[in-house]
Order: C-alpha cells, then sequence, then structure tokens
C-alpha cells in the first residue's frame, strides 16, 4: 500500500484542544516530510477557514499545495490558492431569523465570513474561539449589513450551562423548520450548517475534483465527525483520546494528543511509502 493523500483533524489530533493556531515542531516536521515525498496534505476541521489558514500555513501548503475542509465539510479551499472549490451555503433570510431566534432565547449567535465572524455578543464560546483560532469576530446589531460573502456556518454561544439547556430546544426548533442540523462544537458552542453537511462528505467532493483515490487515502481524527473518513480511508487511525466509534472502525489506535501520538500515524505512513518502493 502507498499513502499518496492525507486527511487529518485538527483540534484533538494534531494538538491538544484549545492549543491554538501552532502545531508543535515535531508534529508539522514530520508532515513536511510526508509533502516533500509527495504527499497530499487535507486539513478537515470544524474550525472556519480562517481559524484553519495559520495552520496549513505552517505547514507549507500555501507553497507546496493541499486542501482545507473547514467548518466540518461546509467549504473545501484550495490552500495554494486560496480559492474555494466547493460549499454548502446557508440562506441569508435563514441566518436573519435563527439571529432573532438566538436572541429570543438569550444566546448569541454568530455566522462566518471568509476572514471573521458576525456575532451579535462577544459570550463565552466565541471569547474561547477567538483564542484558540485566532479568529476575529465583529459585534454588531445590524448582521445584514455585513453578509459580504458566502455563509457556511452559523454558531450559537452562551456559557456551558446555557448551551446545554438550549441545545434539544434550538436542535428540535431549527431541524423541524429549516434544512439545517444542529450539533454540539464545543461545550460553550453549538454549530449550525446545512443538513448532510460532513467532512467525509466534503472529501467525497475533493476526491471527485481531483481525482483522487480512498484506496490511496490515510485519515486520523477523534471525533464523530471523523469517524465516517476513518472508515472509508484504506488507512484510517485514532488516538487514544478519540469517540468510541472511532475506535471502533480504525485501523490503528496511536497514542493521545497530548502525547502526540498523530506523530506515531505519520512515521508509520512513511514506513508503508518506503516499503512500497521496494
Amino acid at each position: 500500500m502507498k499513502i499518496k493523500t492525507i486527511v487529518s483533524d485538527i483540534d484533538a489530533t494534531l494538538l491538544p484542544p484549545d492549543s491554538g493556531i501552532r502545531l508543535k515542531d515535531e508534529v508539522a516536521s514530520i508532515i513536511y516530510e510526508l509533502e516533500q515525498s509527495g504527499v497530499t496534505m487535507i486539513l478537515a476541521s470544524a474550525r472556519a477557514y480562517a481559524g484553519v489558514v495559520p495552520i496549513a500555513k505552517q505547514l507549507h501548503m500555501d507553497t507546496l499545495g493541499g486542501y482545507i475542509i473547514a467548518e466540518n465539510g461546509a467549504s473545501v479551499y484550495d490552500a495554494k490558492n486560496n480559492a474555494l472549490l466547493y460549499a454548502r451555503e446557508m440562506d441569508r433570510s435563514d441566518v436573519l431569523s435563527l439571529w432573532k431566534l438566538c436572541q429570543s432565547y438569550d444566546a448569541d449567535l454568530a455566522f462566518s465570513q471568509t476572514d471573521r465572524m458576525i456575532a451579535s455578543d462577544f459570550s463565552a464560546g466565541f471569547l474561547l474561539d477567538h483564542k484558540n483560532c485566532d479568529l476575529d469576530y465583529m459585534i454588531t446589531d445590524h448582521p445584514q449589513r455585513y453578509m459580504n460573502d458566502a455563509i457556511m456556518k452559523c454558531s450559537v454561544s452562551k456559557n456551558e450551562d446555557k448551551i446545554a439547556e438550549l441545545y434539544p430546544l434550538l436542535k428540535a426548533h431549527i431541524e423541524r423548520r429549516y434544512p439545517y442540523a444542529v450539533t454540539y462544537s464545543t461545550a460553550n458552542i453549538l454549530d449550525i450548517t446545512v443538513k448532510d453537511c460532513s467532512k467525509a462528505n466534503a472529501l467525497q467532493q475533493l476526491v471527485e475534483m481531483k481525482r483522487m483515490k480512498w484506496e490511496e487515502t490515510a485519515a486520523i481524527g477523534d471525533g464523530g465527525s471523523d469517524a465516517e473518513m476513518i472508515q472509508r480511508a484504506a488507512l484510517g487511525a485514532t488516538l487514544a483520546n478519540g469517540k468510541p466509534e472511532c475506535k471502533k472502525i480504525a485501523d490503528m489506535i496511536v497514542e493521545s494528543c497530548y502525547e502526540d501520538g498523530c506523530i506515531s500515524f505519520f512515521k508509520h505512513i512513511i514506513k508503508l511509502n518506503s516499503a512500497a518502493k521496494l
């Protein structure tokens, strides 16, 4: 088996949760080694595009090439050319309705733009997202003025207890009335995206567009949103901190993200590709 493409989650996979926008040098170095050998790197994250770009640049994807799957599959970008390849957009009038809905529940809503999030207030979840992803938030009472780019994702923020209370209410209301799905992102944030939007579906679009092959693809991740791509890849891996659904279908389980377990995964791919040359 020779691996030509690697798709990797970021948070709790390449680095521990809430660890910002820079990988450890050891992690970045081994990924760079694989890239230089001709392997294509794909970063697949729940983060907004702007929160993935700094890591892509650290991995030299802006010069070597590679792809970014952002917002849990709502968008796919060519990292070298900074070009949008695929998108599952939300309707702007729906977003304005969701803005009012969240305010009626005393919660804050933000929607994505290419380089920032537009939000009703800067509550707990958005503050953490800003610090972790170096993602700018603009606070406004006039959201319609700032809908300049396609909207791929909305997020709902408040404190942890309030989000736990709101989740079943918002999920039932939104999924019954709109073509969107509501999912937990963090303890303080709920994400709203187009239904059937997933990392695996976005990756399938990329496979078809760029004539990649699943049988030459390796995938690693820790969460439920990663499980399908782990299962479909020729080599699927998760970490000791991975969700049970990932561990059930993974070909290999490496050390946790706190122990840089992803390095074991990348070393295994180097060995596989070296053996394939013999």
